[in-house]
């Protein structure tokens, strides 16, 4: 009778390590899967923030080197604008 109260509680102890080793199981499987989003988010973040400062510096190329030369050709075709239409206004 001893005995098989001995076998019970064994197997009961059995039972129980197998729920928490399964449970455990379970956690370390979800907490590698949250470990991987948030590696794969952070190299999102990194892969942004390049491609930011790409485009900030584009932005820089544009405005300090583009911008002055298009206006000044934006100027040259208003002075032949006005040439040609006083010219026609002449005539």
């Amino acid at each position: 009778s001893s005995r098989r109260d001995a076998q019970k509680a064994d197997a009961h102890l059995r039972s129980e390590i197998d729920i928490l080793k399964k449970s455990s199981e379970r956690f370390v499987s979800s907490e590698q899967r949250s470990k991987q989003k948030v590696l794969a988010l952070q190299e999102a973040v990194k892969r942004a923030q390049l491609l930011t400062r790409d485009l900030e510096e584009k932005v820089l190329v544009v405005t300090n080197d583009e911008v002055p030369v298009l206006n000044e050709e934006k100027c040259k075709r208003e002075s032949e604008y006005r040439q040609i239409k006083d010219a026609a206004t002449k005539v």
